[in-house]
Formats: C-alpha cells, structure tokens, sequence
C-alpha cells in the first residue's frame, strides 16, 4: 500500500497496486547512484506549469516516478493527502510512464516480470481506473503533500 495507513479495503487498495507495482519495475535506486538525477527540478516545473518540458528524458520520468512513490510509501510517516500536489503529481506521472519501456540495465527482475505479465496486458483500463480517481479528485491547492 501507499501510505502509512493504509486503506486495505477502500476504493484506493486497486489503484495503490497499480501504481505500486509500475513503480516497482524500475530499479530507480540504482538509476538515481548511476547518474546522481535530482527530480526536484523536474517535479517543480510541472507544479509550476502544468506540463512536463518537452525535452525530458523517459528515464527521468521515471526516476521522479519512483522517488514520488517513495514517498508516498514511506512507512511511519504521516499519510500523505490524496487531494494533494504529491498524489496530483503522482497520477500525473504514471499517465507518462505507464507504457515507456524500461531500459533492461534499470529493470528490477521481479517487479518487471510481474508488471508485464499481470498488469501490461491490462494497461488501458488500469489507465482508465487511474484517470476516473484522477479526474474525481477535487485537488486541494493547501493540500500540499511533500513537494
């Protein structure tokens, strides 16, 4: 689950798997030591604006994704608002990385091998599951989460 309580029996245990386990694909731990990224930058300009530069890299995408993720998983920290920038931006991100192909040096064995056989065949309506909770979430500006 996502956050340090998590709802193991509301209508956030489906969309928390999803995104846990397309998270769990990347090995962003050791992108992160091989090229000392910082997603900060990256996450800020698209709080900012709205939008991610049109330059940017799938693998900074992706490190972002997996430092959010992180995040918003770690245990004993308070949870993190749902209707906040950190989920906004979290969602946000999957819709970018959920179909990129992950370079095989960056693939973490087994969340790779379980996201392309239980959740790739899947991918359009996992999207479709994410952007209905997206799209319902009334995002609160002060609800402001960890970024």
């Amino acid at each position: 689950m996502l956050s340090a309580r998590p709802d193991t029996s509301g209508p956030n245990r489906h969309e928390d798997d999803i995104l846990l386990h397309c998270a769990l694909r990347f090995d962003g731990k050791a992108y992160l030591r091989d090229t000392a990224f910082d997603p900060a930058p990256l996450l800020a300009t698209y709080i900012a604006s709205g939008d991610w530069p049109e330059d940017v890299e799938d693998l900074h995408l992706l490190a972002a994704f997996h430092v959010l993720q992180r995040r918003l998983a770690a245990w004993g920290a308070p949870p993190t608002p749902r209707d906040g920038k950190a989920w906004y931006v979290f969602r946000a991100l999957f819709f970018e990385v959920a179909t990129l192909d992950v370079p095989p040096r960056y693939r973490s064995a087994r969340g790779w091998a379980l996201w392309q056989e239980r959740y790739a065949p899947r991918i359009a309506g996992l999207l479709a599951h994410v952007q209905a909770i997206h799209e319902s979430t009334h995002y609160r500006e002060e609800a402001l989460g960890i970024l």
